[in-house]
């Protein structure tokens, strides 16, 4: 028991680790629009405004066969750089894990000494009966 609490408190202890260290992000995106749509009838209506690019008029329709055709894609990369500087957190949780790892090794070699101990009088025991 002692000894799988102490494989516990390794795995709790790089976890720890490894919040404490840098990190970088990197997200890369491609994405294709559309930009159909119908005539606002009121807009039409103004003088001097002429009618649309019938490119860009349409329904559903043409607003699929836009983005099959990538007619409107975007791209992008994003990165994002994390340094934490003081990470208290994260220190006080590695602090108190070391803590706990220090009293399972003590917990198991109080066991270790124990056994060496009730063995070393088993053996004594039977020394005297013979």
């Amino acid at each position: 028991m002692a000894r799988m609490t102490r494989e516990n408190s390794d795995i709790n202890l790089k976890g720890i680790k490894n919040t404490m260290l840098q990190s970088v992000d990197l997200t890369v995106f491609a994405r294709n629009n559309a930009l159909a749509g119908t005539v606002n009838e009121d807009v039409a209506a103004i003088p001097g405004v002429g009618q649309p690019n019938p490119f860009f008029v349409g329904g559903f329709g043409t607003a699929l066969g836009q983005i099959a055709r990538h007619n409107f894609p975007d791209y992008g990369v994003f990165v994002s750089l994390n340094v934490p500087l003081k990470n208290r957190q994260a220190q006080a949780d590695m602090t108190r894990e070391l803590l706990r790892r220090r009293t399972t090794d003590i917990q198991i070699r109080q066991q270790e000494n124990n056994i060496k101990l009730e063995v070393a009088q088993a053996l004594q025991n039977l020394e005297r009966a013979r």
